[in-house]
């Protein structure tokens, strides 16, 4: 049976070992207390990533194995642009001000849920850099700025999702589980595995990793809503194998982003020109997937 990735590994021990190089990482930081520089940490993340899977992977195909190979010509850019706006309005349905419409609360299951909970759940989830405070955290980076930083964040743990995903989903179709059973198992699993990690970068907390579970679901949303709805792929919706990985990594830096800087307009303004990002972007694509926007010509011209 082929593998759905013939890029990518099939033995599953390239996602255990990196995935354990770098959770033992994060564990050692988290009992020791010890905080390392950002830059570094996420050096060695990359560089874990492709020591361990470079015996196995096809490097000739490296847009289509990192996630960046679009159908169409100027997609990355539109899927930039949707996942900037994507992460903004997250943000904003989440941010402080947004919650606290919700003050009241509502219970479920006899639990008293509130905004203030709901945001102070959310908030941790912006980069698991070390155990230490996030003042010290931003005081090591040495001047490189905050939102270079997190895009840097943002493009490795989203390219770690992406590598566990495609090796988890050949190692299980592999044992004879159809693709997209395969594939979900994977997305589910390489999700996990990114809960894990701050489970440790904050404090050991189970909600913590639930919520970082699910927020790494949530990213990749930046793909499975133009996929879905028809705009990037118009003749096989729902392609697990053409995964674009641009409207992740700009969600997820745009999340770290407005966590440690705030939002720049206020609450109705902001979450407007998140949802215009996303229209507008999204109709653009549909318009280059149709035929109707020659963009590879005008940027030629």
């Amino acid at each position: 049976m082929s593998k759905p990735f013939k890029e990518m590994a099939t033995s599953p021990w390239a996602t255990i070992i990196q995935a354990g190089a770098i959770t033992s990482l994060l564990a050692y930081n988290f009992f020791t207390e010890a905080s390392f520089h950002p830059i570094i940490l996420y050096m060695v993340w990359i560089m874990l990533l492709v020591i361990i899977f470079a015996q196995a992977v096809d490097y000739q195909n490296l847009s289509k194995l990192a996630g960046f190979e679009a159908p169409y010509p100027g997609f990355n850019f539109f899927m930039i642009v949707f996942g900037i706006g994507f992460g903004g309005l997250l943000f904003g349905l989440i941010s402080y001000r947004a919650m606290q419409m919700f003050s009241g609360g509502f219970t479920i299951f006899g639990l008293q849920v509130t905004g203030d909970m709901v945001y102070s759940m959310a908030r941790p989830l912006y980069v698991p850099l070390s155990s230490a405070k996030e003042g010290v955290m931003f005081a090591m980076t040495g001047g490189v700025p905050i939102l270079i930083l997190q895009a840097w964040v943002g493009f490795t743990e989203e390219l770690q999702k992406l590598f566990h995903f495609k090796n988890l989903t050949n190692w299980l179709s592999s044992k004879g589980l159809k693709m997209d059973i395969a594939s979900l198992f994977a997305f589910i699993g390489a999700n996990m595995i990114f809960g894990l990690m701050h489970f440790f970068a904050y404090n050991g907390e189970i909600m913590s990793l639930l919520m970082a579970v699910v927020f790494g679901m949530v990213f990749w949303l930046t793909y499975f809503i133009p996929d879905y709805t028809n705009i990037l792929t118009p003749d096989k919706p729902m392609e697990w194998e053409g995964v674009l990985l641009s409207g992740s990594v700009a969600a997820h830096a745009t999340w770290n982003y407005l966590i440690h800087s705030g939002m720049p307009l206020e609450l109705n303004q902001f979450i407007i020109v998140c949802i215009a990002l996303m229209g507008i972007s999204s109709t653009v694509m549909f318009l280059i997937s149709r035929g109707h926007f020659d963009f590879v010509r005008i940027v030629e011209e």
